[in-house]
């Protein structure tokens, strides 16, 4: 997808040859996202798969800090806006995302090694663009994602998120593995 410019569920977006997904869409406006949201999700995709929000965000999107090192399921993740940003909070931590749409913020350099991320608003959608690079032995894997995050009429949290990884290990050439996914989380409460 290396400079590919592609839809995102409706939000443009061109995928470099490295580094994070690049929003095209003009800036705009951020979702009302604000409140709290069950974990447990059902694809709205073609395989109709079991997604778990606290995964998606952390494993895809780079938002470590809020799940903790993983030994903990989050049952609750909740938003609130935080210094024209936003705070998310689970039992395990909180990560504030603050929106830098044209800035590389790195990611843990624990859980991704060369990982940065960007992030904004456009379209009434929240973005996170991540791009990161997992080295082992004579193997690497570069990762990248865009999330958008919206709301539904009913105040469901509805995610879209695609992915590409590329693997490359002792062939001349990678293996590419790309993902598209759309879940919805149920809001929990007003």
């Amino acid at each position: 997808m290396a400079g590919v410019a592609a839809a995102a569920d409706d939000l443009a977006a061109r995928w470099r040859g490295t580094g994070p997904p690049v929003v095209t869409a003009a800036p705009g406006s951020c979702p009302a996202l604000g409140g709290v949201y069950g974990v447990e999700a059902r694809s709205e995709g073609r395989d109709n798969a079991a997604g778990r929000l606290d995964r998606a965000l952390s494993y895809e999107l780079g938002l470590t800090d809020a799940f903790g090192d993983g030994a903990r399921a989050a049952h609750v993740v909740t938003f609130a806006e935080h210094e024209g940003g936003w705070r998310i909070e689970t039992a395990q931590g909180q990560q504030i995302l603050a929106l830098a749409p044209n800035q590389d913020v790195p990611l843990d350099p624990d859980r991704f090694r060369n990982g940065v991320r960007r992030s904004g608003c456009a379209g009434g959608r929240l973005w996170i663009a991540v791009s990161s690079v997992r080295t082992q032995y004579e193997s690497q894997t570069l990762a990248r994602s865009l999330g958008a995050l919206s709301t539904a009429p009913n105040g469901d949290l509805i995610l879209w998120v695609k992915t590409e990884r590329r693997h490359y290990a002792l062939l001349p050439w990678p293996s590419v593995k790309r993902e598209e996914t759309r879940l919805r989380f149920p809001r929990i409460g007003s």
